[in-house]
């Protein structure tokens, strides 16, 4: 599975009244991003569902007109479960936010159903500690 990238230009729609991107907006398109990567798989025998976001950490504050980028990734595949690492960056420094969503595929009638998904091994030393850290979940 490959990572995807989803572009977004905060507005000041999203913004808080501290004039940076609201909380609530920020989880909202990175869920909707964890969403996308989980959902690209060929074949799924079902449709994924957000079962949990899960150490979703926003550490530095975007403001109002810059571009952000929500790269997401798969890091963890369990029978019916996929896990998606995602970070929120921007061109001026280093992540914004990061963390984790789970989905489950369900089938028709709404049960849980085996993807048959399997991950590559990690690229690279940081995909191998995103890695572990997802299989505490």
């Amino acid at each position: 599975m490959n990572i995807v990238r989803v572009p977004r230009l905060v507005k000041p729609g999203d913004l808080n009244h501290h004039g940076s991107l609201y909380a609530g907006r920020a989880a909202e398109w990175f869920v909707e991003a964890c969403y996308l990567c989980a959902a690209q798989a060929p074949d799924l025998p079902g449709t994924m569902v957000c079962l949990a976001i899960r150490d979703l950490v926003l550490s530095k504050p975007v403001r109002g007109g810059e571009r952000i980028q929500i790269e997401t990734r798969p890091v963890k595949a369990g029978r019916t479960s996929l896990t998606i690492y995602g970070k929120i960056t921007t061109r001026s420094g280093p992540a914004r936010a990061e963390g984790f969503v789970t989905f489950v595929c369900v089938g028709k009638s709404g049960r849980p159903v085996a993807h048959r998904l399997r991950l590559d091994p990690p690229r690279d030393a940081e995909e191998k500690e995103i890695q572990r850290k997802a299989r505490n979940f």
